[in-house]
């Protein structure tokens, strides 16, 4: 029993070390690059890609395969696009496999926004 306490003990230790000594991103680097791949991550990144582009057509075509009901409303989405700049991403607040939240901020501005991403589950 004592050995399996310091066994469970040592494992413990070695465990929080790795989380200590664990490299962090260097000052400025992308939070974008350390957000989880995710299915719900990748459609983020996408669409916050075809979204940044500025490209109408591209985020048309993008929002017509994925989310047909926001198709409809690309003009508007694109004067917002050109009212804020696009956006940076700031921070992963969550991210599994149907849902993906995070802070962005405008390019333009000084004002952060909260977004999220809910992906259906793929039928087995």
């Amino acid at each position: 029993m004592l050995k399996h306490l310091a066994a469970s003990l040592l494992f413990a230790t070695i465990l929080l070390l790795a989380a200590v000594l664990a490299p962090t991103p260097a000052a400025g680097a992308s939070p974008q690059a350390d957000s989880s791949n995710s299915p719900a991550a990748r459609q983020f990144h996408a669409w916050l890609d075809n979204f940044n582009s500025g490209d109408r057509a591209k985020f048309q075509a993008f929002l017509k395969e994925n989310y047909p009901e926001q198709a409809k409303e690309v003009d508007g989405l694109v004067g917002f696009h050109a009212r804020t700049g696009g956006f940076d991403l700031e921070k992963v607040e969550k991210s599994d496999d149907t849902h993906f939240s995070a802070i962005v901020k405008e390019h333009g501005s000084d004002q952060f926004a909260r977004i999220s991403v809910d992906k259906a589950a793929r039928a087995e």
